[in-house]
């Protein structure tokens, strides 16, 4: 497929546009070169970054996908992506430290005043400034939608000469490096949510602010914590209207998705490379790195085509947090491969090779959040609770499904079951879910005290305060208890990296109140249906793997796929996908107790059918773990105990059957 650059002179396509780039930095190779030894400190990379920049600038490629009223020469934005992924590639610069600009950019050419951004725009696309990014505040991570960093106006909020801003932000990429930054503040009340935020294009060097890098894993001090006391921003630095902030920050999510995505696939295509140039050629190897290199493409696959749909004019939405998760789990394979193939590298290599890899193996590392609070943050960054308020069918679906299928972990389970219970989600409110295969209510009320013992999410150890219902008699009772006076434990059990903890609450003082009639009930059936949205995305990836193996293995001189007994378990585990999603169509589209117990039921038996026809299918390798279907057989095994398990639902649903003696019709036409 090829896109037509109508906006360059000669209406050149996209292929031409790549294959004059390559060329250009084919002939300026020793120029554009780091001057640095490595692997180099941070320092050095931003330098580097600074120069390439300034030199691409100069020749003209810098300016190709950004308007001429900015400096810029025109053109689709896919030619700077198709930029950026070539000096990525031949490790000019590093993705994570250039994609500030494709996030930035945009935003301040969109929402600045034009004098504004024909000004300050070619200063960052030339190397001569680096921007930061003002979002994630101490406690709040990237819900937006709960920062506090507030902007007061010097008089009336719309004749204002000047802001002062006073507040916190954290995870602040380059802050210690930047000239300007684009800051979200608070400018409506306390609990205006997503609705009084405003963002400014504020200066680094005013007075009242304070920089304080945050060391990594890797040693390296990319981000930091940013103070701001009394800074005094112009009224006409402010970005888009006055608490439009929101819009500004959903705008970013097209370009963090695709061109940021596309430059950091180009750099781990770059990492498989150098392991491939590198590693011992035989069936162990081949194992490792052909399956790193089929999630890589994956990953590529979804990535061309999500920037393809921005191209076309689509809006992209929560859709493509699978592209994150995706680039996570690609990134961790990768250097995953790394370590197994060339043994004691990262460990213990103090050359310049092991150097190299170890900062980069434990930066990756970082991946491995976007399974845990990091992927809640990513979520919230994309209105999850907000898409849950407006569309919860979609929201559940949708993003249920990408956890089960990138098998990531995330705490939105309790945004979920809070909703339903009429409660409104909160990052710092955890939800208390029933005992491993029970449904009951976990909590109980004696007197003026309140027991309970159930699990919860990870959220459990961040959160203030935890929702418990309580059941009394034939009423149910909901109260919110401090998480200071609970009890929680780890359970590492089958699956460790689920973080699921075991909650007691031993007596707790609260103030419950009743809940309506089937309000919990209703709780049950929306939580049975996340998690076998989940179960079913997991089980679409078994098969996915299975398939995938089926078609590689050869055997008696031909793939197993073509064994009619392997294409029957395959057939067999796809059927059971189909059927497992058609229920639970139909527990969206008929909404009930009973829909969502069948559709919970499915997903567990579905899951141990499809776990046991691909895990025959992938015979040796299935039972290692070496190989990721692992990880998803134990993610469904735990999966399936939530909200009851499928056995006891199909028992308890044959006794319900046998006492009405009546089989329901539970959906129509």
């Amino acid at each position: 497929m090829t896109l037509s650059i109508t906006s360059m002179p000669d209406s050149r396509t996209l292929a031409d546009y790549r294959a004059e780039l390559h060329a250009w930095l084919d002939a300026h190779h020793d120029e554009l070169a780091p001057t640095h030894p490595p692997p180099g400190t941070l320092d050095d990379d931003i330098a580097q970054m600074q120069r390439v920049r300034s030199i691409l600038f100069e020749a003209g490629w810098m300016r190709y996908g950004w308007p001429e009223r900015v400096g810029g020469r025109g053109g689709s934005a896919m030619l700077r992506t198709e930029l950026g992924a070539a000096i990525v590639a031949r490790d000019l610069i590093e993705p994570g430290l250039s994609s500030l600009v494709e996030v930035l950019a945009p935003t301040v050419i969109d929402f600045a005043p034009p004098e504004l951004a024909a000004e300050m725009v070619p200063r960052l696309l030339s190397g001569a400034e680096i921007w930061c990014q003002g979002f994630s505040e101490p406690g709040t991570g990237s819900d937006l939608a709960s920062l506090s960093c507030r902007a007061v106006p010097d008089r009336d909020d719309h004749t204002a000469s000047r802001w002062v801003i006073k507040g916190q932000k954290v995870w602040t990429s380059l802050a210690q490096y930047s000239d300007r930054c684009v800051l979200l503040t608070r400018t409506g009340s306390a609990d205006s949510r997503h609705r009084g935020i405003t963002a400014f294009f504020v200066d680094m060097d005013t007075p009242g602010i304070t920089v304080s890098p945050l060391e990594m894993i890797n040693g390296r001090r990319e981000f930091a914590e940013v103070y701001f006391d009394d800074v005094v921003v112009p009224a006409d630095r402010m970005l888009g209207e006055l608490n439009g902030g929101w819009t500004i920050a959903m705008s970013i999510l097209p370009y963090e998705r695709s061109s940021c995505f596309w430059q950091h696939i180009a750099y781990l295509y770059r990492r498989l490379q150098r392991l491939i140039d590198v590693a011992p050629a035989d069936d162990r190897a081949a194992e490792v790195v052909g399956n790193a290199f089929v999630q890589l493409h994956a990953l590529r696959a979804r990535s061309r085509a999500t920037q393809h749909r921005l191209a076309a004019g689509s809006t992209l939405g929560a859709e493509t947090s699978i592209d994150k998760v995706l680039v996570a789990t690609a990134e961790q394979a990768t250097y995953d491969a790394v370590r197994r193939l060339l043994p004691g590298l990262v460990e213990i290599d103090d050359r310049v090779a092991g150097e190299m890899w170890r900062s980069e193996y434990l930066y990756s590392r970082a991946a491995t959040i976007y399974g845990g609070t990091a992927i809640d943050a990513v979520l919230a960054q994309i209105g999850w609770l907000e898409l849950l308020d407006a569309e919860p069918a979609d929201a559940v679906d949708i993003v249920f499904s990408a956890l089960g299928a990138a098998n990531a972990t995330a705490t939105v389970l309790d945004d979920v079951v809070a909703s339903a219970l009429g409660a409104s989600p909160d990052s710092n409110l955890a939800v208390l879910l029933p005992l491993f295969a029970a449904w009951s209510s976990p909590g109980r009320i004696d007197g003026s005290h309140l027991h309970a013992r159930g699990l919860a999410t990870a959220r459990a150890v961040r959160a203030r305060e935890m929702l418990v219902v309580c059941s009394s008699g034939t009423e149910s009772w909901i109260a919110t208890v401090p998480t200071k006076d609970m009890e929680s434990n780890a359970v590492h059990g089958i699956d460790p990296d689920a973080g699921i903890r075991a909650v007691h609450i031993p007596g707790a003082t609260a103030v419950a109140k009743q809940l309506e009639a089937g309000a919990w009930e209703s709780a049950v059936a929306l939580g049975r249906r996340a998690v076998a949205y989940q179960i079913a995305g997991a089980s679409r990836a078994m098969l996915a793997l299975a398939r995938s193996h089926a078609l590689e293995r050869i055997q008696f001189g031909r793939p197993i796929a073509r064994f009619q007994a392997v294409r029957h378990r395959l057939a067999d585990a796809l059927v059971a996908v189909e059927a497992l999603e058609a229920t639970l169509a139909a527990a969206r589209d008929e909404p009930n107790p009973d829909t969502a117990a069948l559709a919970k039921a499915a997903a567990g038996r579905t899951a141990r059918t499809v776990a046991a026809h691909c895990q025959q299918v992938l015979a040796g390798i299935g039972f290692t773990t070496g190989h990721p279907f692992h990880r998803f057989l134990k993610r469904t095994l735990l999966l399936e105990g939530l909200f009851g398990s499928a056995d006891d639902i199909v028992l308890a649903l044959g006794h319900q059957l046998l006492a009405s003696r009546r089989v329901p019709n539970l959906i129509e036409l």
